[in-house]
């Protein structure tokens, strides 16, 4: 497959993915063949089902299926979808009591729904689409989209939209098919997927990656007044992606901190501030709900941050003046949680199948994750770390941010009560997770 980029052109071969350029999801199979399935899949690792529970014992402690009621004051609000490269709560002040290098960003989060403890599902940019768009975490060694199970039909946020009337699109500054961003925003019913070979100016090429940040989303901004309304649009940034190249009239203007990262975050930031002061001048920005996250966290120089808890912490917020107070909510949510939650505030009836909930779904908020093999999952005050076969840490995270004390032999009560209790949980979801993956069967099955 020949896949374009800056300077020439890049020999890719295909994989079962990429198959969704010329195929919907259901019918995939039709387009590739057992010998090419087998050839692509050989190396890749089948996801072992952990049976932890009988059927009808698994569904009462965790399932995925939700409903969403239609709300009468539901508007049909454009959906833009900003995805900010390796945006670590570390470098926001919002976040941090005013110390940080975006001040624009804390400027809009002071005017949004604001998660105080929100989490990435994962630490790689290719784990990130998924969670976001599709509330499907990556609980494995491989990516999902690079995975043997990427071709499996799956729910969206942009699937369920477009089938409100919405159109879809999705906007990223680097190489187009870079990790495998274009198929997977197909398979998940995005309907047009630019990437920086569909950008009109090469003199805006990083000489890395891509296009940067500030032209970028002047041309995002753009492009949206061209769309007829309502729509979604997925936005993922790159400026601030190592080696964190500032545009040479923007050198020297923001603090260098003492990360690396933190200048490029800064250029970011003003590179924000630009596409707002354009967007509100436009006919569909006051109609329009914005989402802001991070892909995953970078570098961290704060002790708060240096742990199996911080190491996961990125902005999650919902800025709509028009419509929404700006509110900061101490509950925990995730990535996987912006696809229902999305639909939950946009008031649209829907039944789907997500691996996170409404984040305004009071008591059940939790965040789970996986790093070289074991699964952690954060629920209120706690934190537990699971192998697989038996937890092997519970922690305290609020009152121990450094995750230094280890309760898992505590001899008091409540506390055993409530690590049994999310072991449980956490097993019933890796069940449902693990099953359906394999079995495909990652969509709300329709009567």
């Amino acid at each position: 497959m020949l896949i374009g980029f800056r300077g020439g052109v890049q020999l890719r071969p295909l994989n079962v993915m990429q198959s969704s350029q010329y195929a919907k999801a259901r019918n995939i199979p039709l387009v590739i063949n057992t010998s090419f399935s087998l050839i692509k899949s050989i190396n890749k690792k089948s996801i072992i089902i952990q049976e932890y529970f009988e059927t009808n014992e698994l569904t009462s402690i965790y399932d995925p299926i939700q409903q969403y009621e239609e709300d009468s004051n539901s508007k049909n609000l454009n959906v833009v979808l900003i995805i900010a490269e390796s945006f670590s709560q570390e470098y926001i002040g919002f976040y941090n009591e005013g110390k940080g290098y975006t001040p624009f960003l804390d400027s809009i989060l002071s005017k949004s729904i604001v998660f105080e403890h929100a989490f990435a599902n994962g630490k790689k940019s290719i784990e990130a689409l998924p969670a976001i768009l599709s509330s499907i975490p990556t609980l494995t060694n491989t990516s999902y989209i690079s995975g043997k199970y990427g071709g499996n039909a799956i729910e969206s946020l942009p699937k369920t939209l477009k089938d409100k009337g919405y159109s879809t699109s999705f906007y990223h500054g680097g190489a187009n098919g870079t990790m495998g961003f274009q198929a997977f925003t197909q398979i998940a019913g995005i309907e047009q997927y630019y990437g920086s070979s569909d950008y009109p100016n090469e003199a805006d090429f990083d000489g890395k990656w891509g296009i940067f940040d500030e032209p970028y989303l002047q041309y995002c901004m753009q492009e949206f007044s061209n769309m007829k309304t309502p729509f979604f649009s997925g936005i993922f940034t790159l400026s601030s992606h190592h080696p964190y190249t500032i545009p040479a009239q923007h050198v020297g203007k923001f603090p260098k901190g003492n990360l690396p990262i933190h200048e490029s975050i800064g250029y970011a930031d003003y590179a924000l501030q630009q596409f707002f002061a354009s967007a509100k001048k436009t006919a569909w920005f006051e109609n329009t709900l914005f989402i802001f996250t991070a892909d995953h966290t970078q570098h961290n120089s704060n002790h708060w941050y240096n742990n199996g808890v911080g190491m996961y912490r990125v902005p999650i917020a919902y800025y709509c003046p028009k419509y929404l107070a700006d509110t900061l909510i101490s509950d925990v949510t995730q990535q996987t949680d912006i696809y229902p939650t999305t639909i939950d505030l946009l008031g649209i009836e829907s039944s789907i199948l997500s691996f996170g909930q409404s984040a305004f779904n009071i008591n059940k908020n939790f965040s789970i994750s996986s790093l070289n093999g074991i699964y952690q999952i954060i629920v209120k005050d706690y934190c537990l770390k699971f192998d697989g076969d038996k937890t092997i840490g519970f922690y305290n995270w609020e009152n121990d941010n450094s995750l230094k004390d280890n309760l898992i032999n505590s001899s008091d009560k409540d506390l055993q009560v409530a690590k049994a209790a999310l072991e449980k949980y956490l097993k019933a979801y890796l069940q449902q997770y693990q099953t359906r993956i394999v079995n495909n069967k990652l969509t709300y099955e329709r009567k």
